[in-house]
């Protein structure tokens, strides 16, 4: 018998990355990385965490440029800054809770040079279905 695919589910394999971020509401959880780093060895084999989302769940994907950025003084932006940014913006859409983040980032660094490569990757589940107004 085959089984059906859960739509709302997403795969991570967090090969060695900053942990991954999902938020609802007040709550956010991290996805921690299960496996060495990608690229270290040859014949690596990497667990996947699969992950359910629930209507209006959000989540962050961000490189370690973001958080291991510095200000002035030499101070780390760090996942705990990043993870209360989430929290206040995860209900807005991917667009603008990208928009805060790098916001804050830029406010924390205060015109210091980025050091490293800066990505990050937002999405939200819907609500609702396109057209038919259901939940989903």
């Amino acid at each position: 018998m085959h089984r059906r695919e859960d739509p709302h589910r997403i795969d991570l394999c967090m090969a060695g990355h900053v942990p991954a971020l999902i938020a609802h509401g007040p709550r956010v959880r991290r996805i921690d990385a299960t496996d060495l780093p990608l690229g270290m060895f040859c014949h690596g084999h990497f667990s996947v965490t699969k992950v359910h989302l629930d209507p209006g769940e959000s989540v962050l994907l961000y490189t370690d440029g973001l958080s291991e950025s510095l200000d002035p003084s030499g101070a780390e932006y760090g996942i705990d800054r990043l993870q209360s940014v989430f929290k206040a913006t995860s209900h807005l859409p991917p667009q603008e809770i990208i928009t805060a983040c790098l916001a804050d980032l830029e406010s924390f660094r205060s015109g210091t040079a980025r050091f490293d490569d800066l990505t990050l990757l937002a999405l939200r589940r819907s609500t609702t279905v396109a057209g038919d107004g259901s939940t989903a």
